[in-house]
């Protein structure tokens, strides 16, 4: 049997996802990962590292967490996402896949509906474990901060998963 097109186009897709330039960094629900919210482009670098001091609003706590960052902790922070991003990429970039794949199968003339649960199981797998990689960095981040700073990061990650709750719906 001749396979279609757009099955032997997957590797293709999958490789030119890996090599979009800059999608790994610049995720901007992360601090030290590009322009932030509520920062123009020629407000970067104010103030010496601009992306974490004095751009930002504050919450209930006081300053946001991100201004009140000390030199030592940006820099720790920044390879923390930096450490994370490679984790995270190839994930997305599987779960991306698996998604086309499913597309595929669903839309087959007549669907194997056992290769569609076992293309479920593995999206929810690859899902499950950038849940756990993504709260690993979440600790991590955590322990990087003072406790005054965690009252404010605390308040970050919860009004972020209220975000992305929104989103999902």
């Amino acid at each position: 049997m001749k396979m279609p097109y757009y099955v032997k186009m997957i590797p293709v897709m999958v490789l030119g996802l890996l090599l979009l330039p800059g999608s790994v960094c610049a995720d901007s629900h992360h601090p030290g990962a590009g322009r932030h919210q509520g920062m123009s482009k020629g407000e970067q670098g104010v103030k010496g590292h601009g992306r974490h001091h004095g751009m930002h609003g504050s919450h209930l706590f006081g300053p946001s967490w991100k201004q009140t960052l000390t030199e030592d902790q940006i820099r720790k922070i920044d390879q923390m996402h930096a450490d994370f991003a490679k984790v995270k990429a190839p994930l997305r970039a599987k779960m991306t896949l698996a998604k086309i794949e499913l597309a595929l199968l669903t839309t087959e003339e007549a669907p194997d509906t056992g290769a569609i649960d076992e293309k479920i199981r593995e999206l929810i797998d690859l899902k499950g474990r950038l849940l756990r990689e993504h709260s690993a960095h979440v600790v991590e981040v955590r322990k990087a901060l003072t406790p005054e700073q965690r009252a404010s990061f605390d308040m970050h990650v919860l009004k972020k998963a209220k975000r992305q709750h929104r989103k999902a719906h």
